[in-house]
């Protein structure tokens, strides 16, 4: 892997090179396709879904990503990340074209199953390029920094569709979000492979420690258990928002997401080398309240304009939160399983957000929206408590090899 290198005299290599550039560029084309489909929960309530029906349908997109989170990080390890990367961007574009044929719930559950493998496989492969790349001790940074590609579209994304769907409705939401991935692919064809593995032949299983392994390891309990349960927070705010906000008359939703996207990205820009400076765990603990404090004052919101300053919160929490959680995962395996500890990590965020949809869902139904953002607040408090228990400090693999081998 050409990655993780420093200069001949020492220093930290550049940061934004042409192919981080490149990556990133991408990205934005790939996250603002994926970002339109936020607003998706209203199509679903305008074919006669409800609470439950709604859940499930989102949560689907969360089981495939689970799915394809440890494929593409095993298959990515052994293969190489540029195939998946490529593969899961194609196959966003074709999923946002079949969204046009069809109404039907469960065939849209189906697509959201198979869109959430195609957002696994490029959003893994992605970040692990980023992880190679990245010069030698600012891996936090590198990925805080190449996030707010994504995180930028939280706010353009959600804006679009809304104004799309007003429009000419939810048939150009799709199509559009076809032709921002396929944008995405075109930005891809000068990004070379970054990280070479033994030749193998295709479907040949993994060398070293196995992903379930890894996933066992005590040193990342943490940063697993962290992420997962940050994200149910995350997840509630993302599945069903829109819909809230439609039944409370507090349309449109977007001055969240727009706040979201200001506060993430101005911490990413300020603070994105903390962690790598002060330690993950100083900074992703107080981040758990911010998470807990956002989705509480959804549960009492009475005016369109409290969106702002939920975003605001919401944002800076998951700003600083995602990119030293997802650092303490990478740094505490050794490099040949890093695509698989990536993997991992996504993952967990993944199931979180999956939980959030199914496992919120039935709240909301039986007992309204405001109970579910209490319960929802209440569980990511738990991630507070796993991390504060974590004593492993900020070593590497090195140092932790002895006791997990």
């Amino acid at each position: 892997s050409p990655g993780l290198m420093a200069r001949a005299d020492g220093a930290p290599g550049p940061l934004w090179t042409p192919a981080l550039v490149a990556l990133a560029a991408a990205n934005v084309c790939f996250f603002f396709g994926v970002t339109m489909f936020l607003l998706l929960p209203v199509h679903l309530r305008a074919l006669g879904a409800d609470e439950l029906e709604i859940g499930l349908v989102m949560g689907c997109g969360g089981l495939g990503s689970a799915l394809g989170f440890p494929l593409c990080g095993v298959l990515g390890d052994r293969h190489g990340r540029r195939p998946f990367l490529l593969g899961g961007y194609a196959l966003m574009a074709a999923c946002a074209l079949a969204f046009l044929a069809t109404r039907s719930l469960p065939l849209l559950g189906v697509l959201r199953f198979v869109q959430g493998i195609g957002f696994a496989a490029g959003l893994v492969a992605g970040m692990a390029m980023v992880a190679d790349l990245a010069p030698e001790g600012r891996l936090a940074e590198a990925i805080g920094l190449y996030g707010i590609s994504s995180i930028v579209t939280h706010a353009l994304g959600p804006t679009c569709a809304e104004a799309l769907a007003a429009r000419w409705g939810f048939s150009a939401v799709f199509a559009f979000s076809a032709l921002l991935s396929t944008f995405g692919l075109a930005a891809l064809a000068r990004v070379r492979e970054t990280h070479v593995a033994k030749p193998r032949a295709f479907g040949t299983w993994e060398s070293g420690p196995s992903i379930f392994r890894i996933a066992l390891r005590p040193e990342l309990r943490a940063p697993l258990a962290g992420a997962l349960l940050a994200a149910t927070a995350f997840g509630s705010v993302i599945t069903f928002l829109p819909d809230y906000a439609t039944l409370r008359g507090l349309w449109p939703v977007s001055p969240l997401f727009i706040g979201y996207t200001i506060a993430a990205i101005g911490v990413r820009l300020r603070f994105g080398h903390l962690s790598d400076r002060v330690g993950r765990r100083r900074v992703a603990l107080p981040t758990f309240f911010g998470y807990s404090a956002s989705v509480l004052a959804l549960a009492g919101i009475t005016a369109g304009w409290q969106l702002w300053p939920i975003g605001l919160l919401l944002g800076a929490s998951h700003g600083l939160c995602y990119p030293a959680l997802n650092a303490m995962a990478i740094e505490r395996a050794e490099p040949a399983v890093r695509g698989r500890a990536m993997s991992l990590y996504n993952l967990a965020f993944s199931l979180g957000v999956t939980l959030g949809a199914f496992g919120f869902g039935p709240i909301a139904h039986a007992a309204g929206y405001p109970t579910m953002y209490l319960v929802s607040s209440a569980v990511v408090l738990l991630g507070a408590a796993v991390v504060a228990r974590d004593d492993r400090g900020g070593e590497g693999w090195a140092t932790l090899e002895v006791s997990v081998e």
